[in-house]
């Protein structure tokens, strides 16, 4: 299936919204999050590889995308983000590449405001003993930390648009 990224966030971010592109890579997400939230939200970009927040640094300098504040960063120490101050998390295929799965849900639950919502997902396949594997009974359990809007399952991975309240 293709990923037409500024229809999917379209669903998600509104003009003025505050979000949190974790695990942002090169920015496919962040850039179309930008258009939805206009010249007064604000995108946080997050990754942990240099590289890739350097191309998102370098892309939206050379279009001047003012809005796109791109950070090197876990997604569980999303230190450059206060509390309760981001109105829309997008977390695609990112807690399944790290080890520590509560960390990031912790941040994801500490950043996200009361009427906030994130779209989470995770890798259905994976090495089954490996750290960062997230089985279905894990995912279980990761759900079980949110209310639950809407989820789903594709052929590679699960999904859901999860709330704090």
């Amino acid at each position: 299936m293709l990923v037409r990224p500024r229809a999917f966030v379209s669903r998600f971010a509104s003009e003025g919204y505050s979000v949190a592109d974790i695990g942002c890579g090169t920015g496919l997400f962040s850039f179309a999050l930008a258009q939805a939230v206009g010249s007064k939200g604000k995108v946080h970009s997050i990754d942990h590889d240099e590289r890739s927040i350097g191309a998102v640094r370098r892309r939206a300098a050379r279009h001047g995308t003012a809005n796109i504040v791109a950070t090197i960063a876990s997604a569980a120490a999303l230190d450059s983000i206060p509390d309760a101050s981001i109105d829309f998390v997008l977390s695609n295929l990112v807690i399944c590449c790290m080890a520590d799965h509560d960390g990031a849900v912790a941040e994801i639950q500490r950043v996200l405001k009361p009427t906030g919502s994130a779209y989470v997902s995770v890798a259905r396949f994976g090495r089954r003993r490996h750290p960062t594997h997230v089985d279905r009974h894990e995912w279980a359990s990761i759900l079980d930390r949110f209310r639950v809007l809407r989820k789903g399952t594709k052929v590679m991975n699960r999904w859901a648009l999860v709330s704090v309240s």
